[in-house]
């Protein structure tokens, strides 16, 4: 039941500024928290992690051209040949896909991974492994020098939370690079 302020309250939830002597809200001094202790808990935002699983799981991995196949069905149709798009398949230890990311848009020649939020994510979902896909909307899926070194320290930040990252996959056309197939990871 919301309460009307009457005019007596208004001096203290309000103070006159304006110069047509309206009221607006004054605003609220910091706390000054000397102990936690001291502090009560409803202050603290209170943080949740949530992870729906879905009824079935998406598939088990066989081969690279499966995955490269599943992966060009999650890129937008058309937006291929426009933007860079960086999505993340979540494995289980069993190597079945527990979830997909679809992570950044970019622009038509690169995009930008957050190391941080992406593997909080692949946390999230108590992942295994990673593969990591993206596209190149000039066509050719060859990996860039850039592509290589983002590949690298991102393998190298995720084995740090003991998390395998198996693969990257580049799609370009119509066609795909393997960094798992060419050897590279």
């Amino acid at each position: 039941m919301r309460k009307r302020i009457t005019r007596k309250a208004r001096p203290v939830l309000f103070k006159k500024i304006t110069i047509d002597n309206s009221y607006v809200r004054r605003k609220h001094k910091p706390l000054l928290v000397t102990s936690l202790g001291n502090l009560e808990p409803s202050y603290i935002p209170e943080v949740k992690v949530r992870y729906n699983k879905g009824k079935k799981v998406l598939g088990k991995i066989k081969s690279t051209k499966e995955v490269a196949e599943f992966l060009m069905k999650l890129y937008p149709k058309g937006g291929v040949d426009l933007q860079e798009y960086f999505i993340v398949l979540f494995l289980n230890s069993q190597y079945e896909i527990l979830g997909y990311y679809k992570h950044t848009v970019g622009t038509n020649n690169k995009t930008l991974i957050d190391k941080r939020i992406l593997l909080s994510t692949a946390l999230k979902v108590m992942a295994n492994f990673l593969i990591l896909s993206h596209n190149h909307p000039t066509a050719d899926p060859d990996p860039s020098s850039a592509d290589r070194a983002s590949t690298k320290r991102l393998k190298e930040a995720a084995e740090l939370l003991e998390i395998m990252v198996v693969d990257h996959i580049i799609i370009g056309n119509g066609h795909y690079y393997s960094f798992l197939e060419q050897r590279e990871i």
